[in-house]
């Protein structure tokens, strides 16, 4: 969601999608799908308050899908590209989708749940200083100072966070919210380099990969629904007076922030199709239509920072969360670190590490 379940994304995990739009500015086109993005954790903070993650991801995600299914089976291009994909070419994009959304996924409406919308958010936001990190682990990419720089930013802004922990609005299980939401950044920079190695067709990778995330979260849902007693699993960490880690343990073995699976209402309905629909699956391509068609591309792509500033005021507004200073500093810290890494740029080879 990017952030969302896929929300939050920058160019450097766009798409390459030759569909045009003439009627409506790159520029525009941009900015709404920026301001959808900036949804996303107050959206699953409100329907966290119901349904159990699990069941948020896999019904959300099953949208995503339909909808990605239906504009690839209109496509006579993309008809013939599916059946061109051997098995094993479908199987990476099994793997990219578990450990790039459903994972992600799992871990950021897990870090949702036990921390203030805001905060999640500006946590998740990490996930560009991890894609620069893993693209010079994996790509080989050239480690600069300005990316030092920017990793070291980045970090200081999770250490203030943490420190101001205990204000920062969340619920309980305050550091386990935090190492939940920073493992789903990894995740998700992870992905995006994974993504960008194997070259597919994303329309059809990304149509795969909410499949395999609704698939895993419906499964896992499934298999801990027959543990006896695994609805209260975190609960009862927690009143044992068991650790912030070990809460974490308890609750994505469990799959619920706690409760079992519920009927729907329609507004929760409603809420699961802006997700899966709007969210994960329209915002995705608007982006890649945006960024492609631009006449500057950098000046597109730039937009994406304003996500984590969006996600802050909705969730004020909305949720009524009150920004503390650490949170504040934090993100500030973090976007900074991001903006010093992708516009500081060496002046000579000397500064290659």
């Amino acid at each position: 969601m990017k952030q969302g379940s896929s929300g939050n994304r920058s160019s450097n995990c766009s798409v390459n999608n030759s569909s045009g739009s003439k009627g409506i500015s790159s520029t525009l086109l941009a900015l709404i799908t920026v301001a959808i993005w900036s949804t996303t954790a107050t959206t699953v903070k409100l329907l966290m308050a119901s349904i159990p993650n699990l069941e948020a991801l896999c019904v959300s995600s099953f949208f995503a899908f339909l909808f990605l299914l239906a504009l690839n089976l209109v496509s006579p291009r993309r008809r013939a590209l599916m059946r061109q994909y051997r098995p094993v070419d479908y199987a990476k994009m099994a793997g990219l989708g578990f450990l790039g959304l459903f994972l992600y996924s799992a871990l950021y409406y897990y870090g949702i749940g036990r921390l203030s919308a805001q905060v999640a958010c500006i946590v998740n936001y990490l996930w560009p200083i991890m894609l620069v990190l893993f693209s010079c682990l994996l790509l080989h990419e050239r480690l600069t100072l300005s990316k030092i720089a920017g990793l070291a930013l980045s970090f200081a802004g999770i250490v203030v966070l943490s420190l101001g922990g205990g204000a920062a609005g969340g619920s309980g299980g305050f550091a386990a919210g935090v190492a939940a939401c920073v493992i789903a950044a990894a995740c998700y920079g992870l992905f995006c380099v994974l993504n960008k190695k194997a070259a597919m067709d994303q329309n059809i990778t990304m149509m795969i990969i909410w499949l395999t995330t609704a698939v895993c979260s419906c499964l896992l849902g499934l298999i801990t629904s027959a543990v006896p007693g695994n609805a209260t699993a975190t609960d009862a960490a927690a009143a044992a007076g068991a650790s912030a880690d070990s809460c974490l343990s308890a609750s994505l073995i469990s799959g619920k922030i706690p409760g079992s699976w519920t009927l729907l209402s329609a507004p929760e309905l409603l809420g699961l199709l802006w997700l899966g629909v709007v969210v994960d699956a329209a915002a995705y391509l608007f982006w890649a239509i945006a960024v492609n068609n631009a006449k500057e591309t950098a000046l597109v792509s730039n937009l994406a920072y304003l996500v984590p500033f969006l996600s802050v005021l909705l969730s004020a507004v909305v949720l009524k969360e009150r920004l503390t200073m650490s949170a504040f500093a934090a993100l500030l810290l973090i976007v900074a670190g991001v903006l010093v890494q992708e516009f500081v740029k060496p002046r000579n080879n000397g500064q290659n590490l």
